[in-house]
């Protein structure tokens, strides 16, 4: 269940591809972290999460398995 729905059109166009670190297997953005701690219903956990997956999926297209 999305906890703000009204966000899903920012969100799918900010994320229609994968964002610039992973493509170019650099870390997790601070500046990306703190913008997503500045959203209320974002908890430390919630970003923990999608800073993994994006550590994932950043793996992942390095090694070529992932489509960018």
């Amino acid at each position: 269940m999305i906890s703000a729905p009204e966000q899903y059109l920012w969100m799918h166009r900010i994320w229609k591809s994968r964002p610039r670190h992973e493509r170019l297997n650099r870390p997790f953005p601070p500046s990306l972290r703190e913008k997503m701690r500045s959203l209320p219903w974002m908890s430390e956990e919630d970003i923990d999460r999608l800073v993994d997956r994006s550590n994932q999926d950043a793996a992942a297209l390095a090694a070529g398995t992932l489509a960018t």
